[in-house]
Order: structure tokens, then sequence, then C-alpha cells
């Protein structure tokens, strides 16, 4: 059976709440998040709700309908199993695949009679009822594989204990009451009433004498037949017995010579040198790990030197930006310069060696506007010329007035504009030589401006600007200067043709290798003095353990461990001689040593069975004789009557027989089971409880109706002697193999609610591994407030109850 999907109307916490499930699901919760609730709604939709009283029925908290359903895949259809309050139980609607099929029993039938106790018994369980598994004997495992159909009884049983009770009703020796018995009796009535109808013929009574007294012979030789059979059933008995009084004899006379080591002793012993058997395997695995102090050395070096180098990529990069800034203000201040070289002619020559000495001094100004004022030419206009060409003007446009010729319009335009706007300049052919070579002092080849102001002023920008370029020219000398220093610093393995940036990112990420490999050293480093420290610890520990040992070992006169262990295995052989004398005492009792021939005894039982064949023959030539003798109609009647009788009797004894065949193939059927299944299911569980416990336990047996574990040393140990870790274990591995063989006719899905909590991380990671592993065919929901089975690769689906929704 495959569990698909809950879904719960109202049960404890949950109200309208569904949950999906696949073949291996882990359900995760906190304390009161509602695991143990779904775990009891499943098995109540399943197995019907308790009554009002009952501690388990968990109603919903804020009310509203009780009860839910849930889907399963049983072989290849899927149901729908609804159970809501009404009847005592609940009542039950199963549909198959969306149709009705049916309520209560078909429910039944679908589990194959399967209880809430077998499934309790075995299939659901938690912390506290994992040891139920430990009350059943071997008689109840046997009811638990053979119980079946509707009703989940054990038919075999059932059906055992009805032909007792029909052959009971049939037949008893010495009975009355029994209907073969009646029959019987009335049968020997009518046999004497034919045999009183005859009495008075001699020869009749002869052999009527005759016929009883072979009868008692053959009742006297049955007799001693059966004394024989006894007397050879006692001597197979005595051959089996006869080891047995040996062993009785020897038995006692080797306990009297036994020395017994104290239990508590034992077990303290025991005890400490599991302790000191733990303690040396610790020892065993703190083993330090590989320091490397000259590359833990080396790293510290590297990291100082790569930090101090990093230190100086702030610097760097300033230096780097001020240096693009300064280069920026140079270009800028060279673009305010271009207009005014050009202006003034001044050659770049000039401009880098003079011109900062140049004296532009308010004299220098006035001294120069003197010379220009000086050396303007003077301007003069003919008068003649411009009233000769205003009167032909004038004339040219009283011609077009007269002739309406429009050519004589347009020289008389040109005519007066040439009048008005050629004024007549006449400039000073002698040009001063002093301003010329004023200018040139200054470096101005040709003078744009005649304003010795606008000159000097220009000359003074100009000034300015060479002296700032000057200025901001050293402070980028200065910082190229800084870079190259810093750029020295730089590991060549770092540049190595790379840009400086690639350089200093190169660094940061060697530093931080670096510093990875020096954390894992440190971390080395810590773990080996915490090794260290719990070595010594450990030492002291088996120090006193051995002290202790040493003290106990002395106290029985031995000097080792082996000795004392001899001392251990000879008072644990005496008790399990003691044991063994006392079952050999128990078997034997009422029984006496006897010296029996069997040859002897079955040479008389072949000269008795001879003696009763032939007697048996004349028993039937007497019996025929009076059959002849009985020939009238009254006999007639009576042979009727006896046949009838006889037919009824063969009638009744095959019904026995029947019963009687059932009654003993049904004791074979168990004697199959207990000889085949239950070992095999034992060695199955035996099998799981070695993976479980991690080895340390090669088997779990059943020896008279007990349950044993054994060591991979060969001690022996019943279950109350185990922790109650190692118990649970063998129970859970009990649990499993029977589930394993139970599923296979009652289909059913694992329901564990944390049932771990007392294993160790070694034996519960074992369980974990196996339940996840190919080997487990079982489905299973797992119920755990722990995030152990929250493993990110792990494939199971996983149900969380922290939130108000569910999710898968």
């Amino acid at each position: 059976m495959k569990l698909l999907e809950v879904h719960l109307y109202g049960f404890g916490k949950h109200q309208q709440r569904t949950f999906t499930f696949s073949e291996q699901t882990v359900v995760v919760g906190q304390n009161e998040a509602g695991k143990s609730s779904l775990y009891e709604a499943i098995l109540q939709i399943l197995f019907g709700f308790p009554t009002r009283a009952a501690s388990n029925r968990l109603e919903p908290k804020g009310g509203g309908q009780y009860g839910g359903w849930l889907k399963a895949q049983i072989q290849q259809d899927v149901y729908q199993v609804e159970r809501v309050e009404g009847t005592s139980s609940g009542v039950v609607t199963v549909t198959k695949n969306g149709s009705y099929c049916g309520g209560d029993q078909t429910l039944r039938q679908l589990l194959n009679g399967l209880t809430r106790e077998q499934v309790e018994a075995v299939f659901a369980f938690h912390l506290f009822d994992l040891q139920k598994i430990h009350q059943l004997s071997q008689e109840d495992l046997t009811e638990l594989f053979f119980a079946s159909g509707t009703t989940g009884e054990n038919p075999y049983a059932a059906l055992k204990k009805e032909a007792a009770k029909e052959m009971q009703t049939l037949y008893r020796p010495g009975g009355k009451k029994p209907i073969l018995n009646q029959q019987l009796d009335k049968l020997k009535q009518l046999e004497k009433k034919l045999s009183e109808g005859v009495a008075e013929e001699q020869i009749y009574l002869e052999l009527v004498r005759q016929h009883e007294q072979g009868e008692h012979q053959l009742h006297h030789l049955n007799k001693e037949i059966s004394s024989t059979k006894q007397h050879l059933f006692e001597a197979d008995e005595q051959q089996v017995l006869s080891p047995l009084f040996e062993e009785y004899a020897a038995l006692n006379e080797q306990l009297q010579e036994s020395t017994v080591i104290d239990q508590q002793d034992q077990l303290n012993a025991r005890e400490w040198l599991e302790q000191l058997q733990s303690i040396q395997l610790k020892l065993q695995r703190a083993v330090l790990r590989p320091f490397d102090e000259a590359n833990y050395n080396q790293l510290e070096v590297v990291i100082t030197s790569l930090e101090t180098f990093l230190e100086q990529e702030t610097e760097w990069r300033e230096n780097h930006v001020k240096a693009a800034e300064l280069e920026e203000q140079l270009e800028a201040i060279v673009r305010d310069q271009q207009p005014l070289l050009a202006a003034l002619s001044i050659s770049p020559y000039n401009l880098e060696n003079n011109l900062e000495n140049y004296d532009l001094s308010y004299e220098k100004e006035m001294q120069l506007n003197q010379l220009i004022t000086a050396s303007k030419p003077s301007v003069r206009w003919d008068v003649k010329k411009q009233r000769l060409l205003l009167l032909s003007g004038v004339l040219f446009i009283v011609l077009g007035i007269s002739t309406d010729w429009l050519l004589s319009y347009l020289i008389a335009v040109t005519l007066i504009g040439f009048a008005i706007f050629l004024p007549n300049k006449q400039l000073d052919e002698t040009v001063n030589a002093k301003v010329t070579q004023f200018l040139k002092d200054y470096g101005i080849e040709n003078q744009s401006s005649y304003r010795a102001s606008d000159s000097f002023d220009s000359l003074r920008r100009l000034q300015q600007l060479q002296l700032s370029y000057r200025q901001v020219e050293e402070r980028l000398h200065q910082t190229f200067q800084k870079s190259e220093a810093i750029k020295a610093l730089f590991p060549t393995h770092l540049l190595n043709g790379k840009r400086e940036n690639d350089a200093f990112r190169e660094a940061r990420k060697e530093l931080t290798k670096a510093y990875d490999r020096y954390r894992s050293l440190q971390l080395i480093q810590s773990e080996n003095e915490h090794i260290l420290a719990a070595q010594q610890k450990l030492a002291d520990q088996e120090e006193f353990l051995k002290s202790q040992l040493t003290q106990l070992y002395t106290s029985y006169g031995v000097a080792t461990e082996v000795e004392f262990q001899k001392l251990v295995n000879l008072s644990q052989d005496y008790l399990q001689k003691k044991q063994r004398l006392n079952d050999l005492q128990r078997r034997l009792q009422g029984k006496e040593r006897k010296t029996l021939s069997k040859p002897v005894l079955l040479a008389e039982l072949d000269q008795l069975e001879q003696r009763l064949n032939e007697l048996m023959r004349a028993q039937l030539k007497l019996q025929q004789q009076l059959d002849e003798l009985m020939n009238t109609e009254q006999r007639g009647q009576l042979l009727q009557q006896i046949e009838e009788q006889r037919e009824l009797v063969q009638a009744t004894v095959v019904d026995f027989l029947a019963w009687q065949t059932i009654s003993t193939e049904i004791d074979a059927l168990y004697l199959h089971y207990q000889q085949d299944v239950f070992p095999k299911t034992l060695r199955r569980a035996s099998y799981l409880f070695t993976l479980f416990t991690a080895n340390n336990y090669q088997s779990l047996d059943y020896v008279d109706n007990r349950f044993i574990a054994i060591t991979q040393s060969g001690r022996i140990y019943e279950m109350k002697e185990l922790s109650q870790a190692t118990k649970e274990q063998a129970y859970l591995a009990l649990r499993f193999a029977l589930a394993e063989e139970l599923v296979k006719e009652k289909p059913f899905v694992l329901l564990m609610d944390d049932p771990f909590v007392h294993f160790d991380a070694i034996r519960f990671e074992q369980v974990v591994q196996w339940l996840k592993s190919e080997d487990n065919q079982l489905p299973y929901i797992y119920f755990t407030c722990h995030q152990e089975w929250l493993s990110p690769t792990s494939e199971n689906s996983i149900i969380h109850l922290e939130t108000e929704g569910s999710r898968t």
C-alpha cells in the first residue's frame, strides 16, 4: 500500500488541511506542531474513531466536522477512504478511482483483515511502544502471520478450535454423549440381541464361546503388542535420554569443582573494558593533523608584504587622479593662451623663455601709448571733388527724369555714394620706428591694435597664464615622481607586463588565497591543540580505568585481562552449565534410566503380530460359521439394522477422520511456519540488528521463548541486560523484519513517531541510511522534530508543520 494524500476536515489542531506523501516521507515540526495528531488521524481514518472518553480522540479544537479522508494506492488502483463522525467508530465511505465501492466491510477487505492492534504491533510505533514486540512469544508471532481475512483473526486457529470441538462432539474415549459413542453402544446392543435369539443351539453357543475366547485372546495379544510397542518407545526414548543422563551426571560433577566470579564484578569489568576500549579507540582517532610551520611562517611574511603593498593603492590612485586633473589644467591654460598668442603674434620661443621677464608696468604702457599717439596719420577731405561728384549725380537724376532712362538713376546714385562715403585720407608716410622697436622688445611681431592698453592687457593675461602653466607643470612633475616611487614598490611578479590596476587586483587575489591558507593552518594548529588536550584527558581516564581493572584482577589472583577473561568465561560456562543442568533436570523429571534391548523387543513384537494374525484368521472363520447359523427372518431384520447402524458409524467415523485430518494439516502448517518462515524472518532481523548496531553485535536469536543478542566476541546477553538504545535497535530490527514478511499478504506503510531519540549518532545514521537505501522496500512516514533528516541531497518528501499551510 502506498499512502498518497491525507485531508483532515477537523482533527486536533488541524482544520481543512491537506498533506501529500511519497513512498518515503519525513514530517518535521516542533513540539505541539501537530505531528502526533496527523499520526493518529491516519490510523483512525483506517481503523475507526475511539470512544469520546478515550485520550486519543482528538476532536477539532476550533469546532467543525470531525474526520477526514485519505488516498492510497493498493496494487494498481487508487482508493479514497473517508471517515466522519456518525456511528461509534465513524461512517466510512470507500471510492475507487472516483466511484463508490463500499463502506466499512470493503475497507476491511482492502486492508486484508489487518487490525489496528496488528499495525501497532509491527507497522506503527513511537518511542514509548517500540518495545511491544518484545512481549510477543513465538506463538503470538505465529498468530500474527496467520491472521488474515476480513475480521483480523487467525482462520487456522479458529478452524483448529472448531475441529477439536467437532471431534469432541463426535467421539471421546469413555464418553457417553458423543455421537459415535452412542452409535457404537447401539451397535453392541443389536449384536447382543442377535446372539440371544439363537442361544438355544449348542453349536451356536460353543461357537460364540470360542469366538468370545478368541476376542479375549485378541484383547490380551493387543495389550501385549501395545506393551511391547511402549517398551520399544521407551527404548527409543532411553536411546535419546541416555546422553542426557550422562551429561547430567558429568555437569553435576563439574559444577561442584567450578569457581564463580561475582556477577557485579563481571559487569564492572565489562563496563570498564568497554570504556577503556572506547578511550583507546578515541586515542587512535585523535591523530594530529599535519602542520607545515615553515609554510605558516612564510605565509605570514607574504601577507605582511602584500598588505604593505596594498596600503599604497589609495595613494597611487589619488596621484593618478591628480595627474589627470593637472594635465587637464595644462590643456585649459594652453587653450586660453592660443587666441592671445595669435592676436599678438608672439612666438612659442618668446612665450617659453622671455614672457615671464617682460616689464609690463603702467609706465611702460604710458610710454607705448605716447609713441602710438604721436605716430597717428591725419585725415583730409577734397571739397572740390566731393562737390563735383554731387553735382554730377544731380545732373544724372535730372537726365533720368527727363528721358525716363533707368541707367541715369543708377549712375546718379553711384556718384552721390562716392561723394558721401569715400573721404580722402592722407596718411603720414613716415612710420614711427620707435613704436615698432618697442613692440618687438615685447616679442610682438605684428601690431593688430594701436591701443597700448589692449596690448599690455593681453601681455599681462598671457604672462599670468604662463606663470600658472609653470606652477601646474611643477605640481604634475611632483605627482609623476610620487607615482614612480610607488611603482618601484610593485612586486615584479605582479607587474610582469601588466597594468598597475591589474597588479593591485592580482595582489588582492593573492592576499585572499594567502589568508585562506593561513586560516586553514591556524585552524589545524587550533585543532591540534584541542586534540592534545583531549589526548591528555583521555590518557588520564585510561590510567584510572587501568588501575581499577588491576585492583579487580588482583582481587581474583590474576594479572591480565586474558586471565580474568578466562575466569569470566569459566563463570559464564558455569552459569550456562547450571542452566543446562536445570533444563536437563526439568526434561528428565519423572524419567528413570532403564536397560532395554531394542532388537529383542522387535523380535517379540514380530512373534506377537504373527500370533495376532493367526488368531484373527481363526476369529474370521468362527464369524463365518456364526453367520451361517443366522438364517431366520428375525435374524435378517437384526442383520439389516446392524448394517444400517454400521453405515451410520462409518459415516460418523469419516466425519471424525476428516476433522482429525484438518487438525493435523493445521499442525503441519504451524510447524512449517516455525521451522521455515520464522527462522527466515529471524535471520533478516539479525542482519538488520547487526547493521543498526554498527557491527557491534553479530546476531539476534530466539532461544527458549526469549530473544538474546550475541556480540562479535560471542558474549550472550538477554534483552534486559542491554542498554535502552540497543534494546530499541533489536526491537526495531524485529519490527522491520516482521513488517517485510507481513507486508507480502497485508500491505501497509510504516508510521514512525521519532523512535530513535536514544540512538547515538553512528547508530542513528545506520538506521537512517538503511531506511533510505534500496535494501528497504517498505514505504514509511517518519514524524520528527530533529533536523538531521533535512539533508539537502535527500530524496525524501519533507512536510513542514511549523507554518499554517503544509508544503511538500
